[in-house]
């Protein structure tokens, strides 16, 4: 049987709270990593469903939609048109290192993709770290 990597959807599908936020965006890495860019574009098309979109996880939205978004942009594959929605934009900022001494950082290195979506991640936000 041959291994089928999962949509970006289906992983956010995984997602109960943070600890599973951090497995879920770590295993949809791991995949998107491994992949051919065909395979790579198939697995960012399915946009999350925002009938799934609630308060508690809207924030991994949002960072799911931006981790796409840059994953495109930086592997030159078209970007999904579902990435731009509303709904996967903050109200209020969230800065992924809450101590205020890494907010300068957060602020100036986070990338567009993920300030455009009040996410603030420092340098590297699609890091398997």
């Amino acid at each position: 049987m041959e291994y089928r990597r999962l949509t970006a959807a289906e992983y956010f599908e995984q997602i109960k709270g943070e600890e599973d936020f951090f497995i879920a965006k770590g295993n949809f890495l791991d995949d998107f990593y491994s992949a051919d860019n065909g395979e790579r574009a198939r697995m960012v098309s399915q946009p999350i469903p925002k009938e799934r979109v609630t308060p508690d996880n809207r924030k991994y939205a949002a960072y799911f939609a931006a981790m796409v978004e840059y994953l495109c942009w930086h592997y030159n594959i078209q970007r999904p048109d579902w990435v731009l929605d509303e709904i996967y934009r903050l109200p209020d900022p969230w800065f992924l290192y809450e101590n205020w001494r890494f907010r300068a950082w957060q602020l100036v290195m986070t990338p567009p993709a993920f300030v455009s979506r009040n996410i603030f991640t420092g340098d590297d936000p699609v890091s398997r770290m």
